[in-house]
């Protein structure tokens, strides 16, 4: 299973676990991520390979990131507008990277350090 070789030290995990919250659009008008994935409290968003290294994937991600986020919440029926807090699961995204190795750092953050 991905997930498991994206989290090995996760071992308790089970297919009953895992949930699709793949964003669809069949236009591709708007963002759409390849893979959206909640496991458990984890909500897993895989944007698509890349054979070419750009720092700038980091603004795709952001976007599938609230696409996602705002697609869970709607398939929750959590109302953002309410003044109950909404809780979403942790966030994590992760591009599948298939170029030279040595030509991208181990990993990107939005803000910088």
């Amino acid at each position: 299973m991905l997930y498991q070789e994206l989290f090995p030290e996760d071992t308790t995990v089970t297919e009953k676990d895992v949930e699709m919250v793949t964003i669809e659009n069949v236009l591709a008008i708007h963002p759409y991520n390849d893979l959206g994935l909640l496991v458990r409290d984890r909500l897993i968003v895989l944007a698509e390979a890349q054979s070419t290294w750009s720092v700038n994937i980091i603004f795709r991600l952001a976007e599938y990131y609230f696409d996602t986020v705002m697609s869970y919440l709607q398939y929750k029926k959590a109302d953002i507008h309410s003044s109950v807090k909404v809780d979403i699961p942790d966030v994590e995204a992760f591009v599948i990277y298939t170029g030279k190795k040595s030509s991208r750092p181990l990993s990107i953050r939005l803000i910088s350090a």
